[in-house]
């Protein structure tokens, strides 16, 4: 079936966008906590929307990357096969120690807290993190996915 991308947005789908707004005003507080995001290099070129709202999303994120507490890095595409491929995950540590996790799934995604699942999460980012470009290479990759004609 040929659909275009934003069929897959639907309603309710569409109402989970306030509670990330919300999640996302954690990074504007006055003691934002310490965030280290790995991003595969081809969402840099996938245009969701327009080439305009990548372009602010871009924009948006080498702000971001900018930031002392955030740590932005591109996992090149010439990595081949990665376990980021298998979908996203995020891992939530307190004084350093990872206690949760959430798995990126279609519908839904999972919390974890099971320990072995939260070590394996770990391995994984540790294992992708060791693949990626160092944060300012990162950042000089979106600035040139940024430039007008590209």
């Amino acid at each position: 079936m040929n659909r275009p991308a934003h069929a897959c947005l639907s309603p309710p789908v569409l109402r989970h966008s306030a509670p990330l707004t919300r999640r996302q005003a954690i990074l504007r507080r006055g003691r934002p906590p310490s965030l280290l995001v790995l991003l595969d290099e081809a969402v840099l070129y996938r245009v969701i929307g327009d080439i305009e709202v990548m372009r602010e999303q871009l924009a948006h994120l080498i702000q971001l990357a900018r930031r002392p507490e955030i740590t932005l890095q591109i996992v090149p595409r010439t990595v081949r096969a990665h376990c980021g491929l298998a979908g996203g995950f995020i891992i939530a540590e307190r004084d350093g120690y990872p206690y949760a996790a959430y798995t990126d799934a279609q519908p839904f995604g999972r919390t974890v807290i099971e320990r072995h699942l939260i070590r394996e999460l770990t391995r994984r980012y540790d294992a992708l993190r060791a693949e990626a470009l160092p944060s300012g290479r990162s950042l000089h990759l979106i600035e040139e996915a940024v430039k007008p004609g590209e």
